[in-house]
């Protein structure tokens, strides 16, 4: 009995449910067969290989009728597909040409579908779902658009000609093709808007903007990116009676295959980006690259402000001077008299361009492809600029001339100038500046180099036929730390006798030795003028380097001269800069090498030193007595920023280890050593500390053999550890 009721209840279910499911999954489909009349059954086949069976009707609810690819389909009549959720779908290279009717259905086209409209309007034939890259063919002129999304655009018009209509807008998602005839954004009265997210492309009849006001929009949406092409026919923008518009919207990217003209009265604005490539935009009308939009610009004359060259030749010209521009022709090319500020520059021309004018970039310089040339004038990055791309002797800022590359700083950092010179040969020769100290004030640095050897350098061997110059302005009480690039050919002589170099308009500096195996000179200076390499009889100087590292607990300082005449030796003193005393101490002394013609490296180790800030300088001093203060350099040893007691080294131990401890505040501090049992055997600090970090050592001969505890007390801190005595 049970088993009869469990099949009449799935029997119930499944006569309750198959409506449900032949309604909403029982799809047929029908396959075009070839060039066939949409409006026949028998152009449709149930398999897509044209077997099978035919449809009933059109009316029927559930059917998918698909154009295949390679099928161009036409009607001898209307068609109306009508049933609930049937649908006709145009596959990739798929067509229907709708004669003279008025269709409906519900239409997909995928990309590469075309749907060809012949009728005097687009009759009941609505959008389902259209491919941006579908077509729709318009070959009647009096075709009504409608106020919808378009795909790409056809318009094939024969001898006729359209225009949008007064107050209308048509929006096209993809290309507008111009096939034949004329089509006109506005007509004889009011305004009409165009707007096309893909190409304009003319291959034969006329496109303009009318006789009225007509409005061109080249959007951000759909493909966001097309070009202008004329590849016969007539393009038309302005007729100079109305106040034409023609707008790349911001995101926007236009290409020019073609030249175009701008008629006056018309006003053709950039927020986007248009890339002239070799081609020229002229005309009576008015032209406004916008802030924020972007340039590319083609001609080798670049951009100017008035005369009949380069590829902006308007009667009217507005450069933003935060605007983007690229420079990127396939000849040699000046950046032209139209520019003399810049948000973002881009050299994209491997035959290279030349400054015409002094130029600031604010944002971004990318050297995508080829040299900028400076000549006789000065580039200028701002405080936020920065450098993109790879750069070499082939894709950097040439200053062979006069001209310089100046840098904006608001306060210390660093940047790396790529700069070189081409006159003869080619060679990158990168300076890289990092100020440490200063005060700055609309500052800037600048730097260019020079292909030779420096006039003021004697040496008649060991020397680099290559210096740089370096200028600031706005910067005083500056340190900053110096570095340039330079290449193995234009080292004469010994490398490794070699020095960084500093002429200060009278004597020469040595900085520090060559780092031969990365072609850097390098060194510390608080004043800019000329830099180059050579080796030290040529230029004469004592002290070359002073430096100072913290290390843990420790300073380590280290020093170098070049050459030594008489020198007894040097007085290391140290300030304490925190404690307001401003008193210098000798804490060390090195002994000197006399009389020395080749570099001579010192060290010193200034031990335990507490948390704070401190000076230190060399008091070198001749064998006669005399003596004089050489550089001086300051140091900040941190404080520690936790409590912490080490384990004592070595442990177990005999007869003496050391323990090491950190605070991080001043105060009372106590360090007593116990026994296993408890009981205090020695007290090894108890006095009032700095913060800082500390080491004791104490000896164990009084000790016997065992287990004892060592405990830190400091503020409401406290710690033991243990340790083990084996004699």
């Amino acid at each position: 009995m049970r088993k009869i009721f469990r099949l009449l209840l799935l029997g119930l279910i499944y006569l309750i449910y198959l409506p449900l499911e032949q309604s909403s999954f029982a799809q047929s489909n029908y396959y075009s067969n070839g060039n066939d009349d949409i409006t026949l059954t028998s152009s449709w086949w149930s398999n897509n290989n044209g077997t099978g069976s035919h449809p009933i009707d059109f009316l029927t609810d559930n059917q998918i009728f698909h154009i295949q690819y390679g099928h161009s389909m036409f009607a001898s009549n209307t068609l109306i597909v009508s049933g609930t959720n049937s649908k006709v779908v145009i596959h990739s290279g798929g067509k229907i040409s709708s004669g003279l009717f008025n269709h409906d259905f519900l239409l997909d086209m995928e990309s590469g579908a075309e749907y060809e409209v012949d009728y005097t309007s687009w009759g009941k034939a609505t959008k389902g779902n259209w491919d941006d890259n579908s077509t729709i063919r318009f070959t009647n002129n009096s075709i009504a658009f409608r106020t919808i999304d378009h795909p790409n655009v056809i318009i094939d018009f024969g001898t006729k000609s359209k225009s949008i209509g007064s107050g209308n807008t048509l929006n096209i998602l993809g290309d507008l093709t111009i096939q034949s005839g004329t089509f006109s954004i506005a007509g004889t009265a009011n305004t009409a808007v165009l707007n096309i997210g893909g190409s304009l492309i003319l291959n034969s009849g006329t496109f303009s903007t009318g006789s009225a006001e007509g409005i061109l929009n080249f959007t951000n949406n759909g493909k966001a990116q097309g070009d202008i092409t004329i590849n016969s026919g007539t393009l038309t923008l302005g007729t100079g009676s109305t106040t034409d518009a023609i707008n790349i919207e911001n995101g926007r990217i236009v290409g020019l295959n073609s030249n175009i003209t701008i008629n006056n009265g018309t006003i053709l604005t950039v927020n986007g980006t248009l890339n002239c490539g070799n081609n020229i935009v002229s005309g009576d009308g008015i032209f406004t690259l916008s802030s924020g939009a972007t340039l590319g610009i083609g001609s080798s004359d670049g951009i100017t402000l008035t005369s009949s060259k380069g590829s902006i030749q308007t009667s009217t010209r507005n450069f933003a001077a935060d605007g983007n521009y690229v420079y990127n022709g396939s000849s040699a090319q000046v950046t032209g008299n139209g520019i003399v500020s810049a948000n973002n520059l881009t050299i994209q021309n491997s035959a290279g361009v030349s400054l015409t004018s002094d130029l600031s970039v604010n944002n971004l310089f990318t050297l995508s492809s080829g040299n900028l040339i400076l000549g006789s004038k000065n580039l200028t990055f701002g405080t936020s600029a920065s450098v993109s791309g790879t750069s070499s002797a082939s894709n950097m800022i040439v200053t062979d001339g006069t001209g310089e590359l100046r840098k904006m700083f608001s306060g210390i950092g660093s940047f790396t100038f790529p700069i070189g010179e081409n006159t003869g040969t080619t060679e990158y020769s990168p300076v890289t500046l990092n100020f440490t100290s200063g005060i700055f004030s609309n500052a800037y640095a600048g730097a260019r180099c020079v292909n030779s050897k420096h006039s003021n350098n004697t040496s008649e061997s060991d020397y680099i036929n290559r210096y740089w110059k370096l200028s600031q302005s706005g910067i005083s009480s500056f340190s900053c730390d110096v570095s340039f690039q330079y290449n193995h050919s234009d080292v004469i002589g010994d490398e490794n006798n070699l020095f960084c170099a500093h002429w200060d308009g009278t004597n020469w500096t040595l900085l520090n030795v060559v780092d031969a195996s990365s072609n850097i000179l390098s060194g510390t200076v608080t004043s800019f003028s000329d830099f180059s390499g050579g080796n030290s009889s040529a230029l004469p100087v004592e002290l070359v380097s002073f430096k100072a590292e913290v290390i843990d607990e420790n300073v380590f300082l280290s020093w170098q001269t070049a050459t030594e005449i008489n020198n007894y030796g040097f007085d290391v003193e140290r300030k304490t800069l925190t404690d307001g005393l401003n008193n210098w101490v000798t804490i060390g002394f090195a002994n000197g090498s006399g009389n020395s013609n080749s570099p001579r490296n010192y060290f010193f180790m200034d031990k335990n030193i507490h948390s704070g800030k401190y000076s230190y300088r060399l008091k070198q001093i001749d064998n006669n007595g005399s003596f004089k203060y050489l550089k001086e350099i300051e140091v900040e040893q941190n404080k520690p920023l936790t409590f912490l007691l080490n384990q004592n080294y070595p442990n177990p131990f005999n007869p003496s280890t050391t323990i090491s401890f950190t605070i991080p505040v001043d105060g009372q501090v106590n360090l007593i050593l116990y026994n296993v049992i408890g009981q205090k055997i020695r007290t090894l600090i108890n006095d009032y500390r700095k913060a800082g970090s500390y080491e004791i050592k104490f000896s164990s001969s009084e000790l016997c053999n065992g287990t004892y505890f060592y405990k830190l007390s400091a503020g409401n801190f406290s710690e033991i550890k243990k340790m083990i005595l084996l004699k």
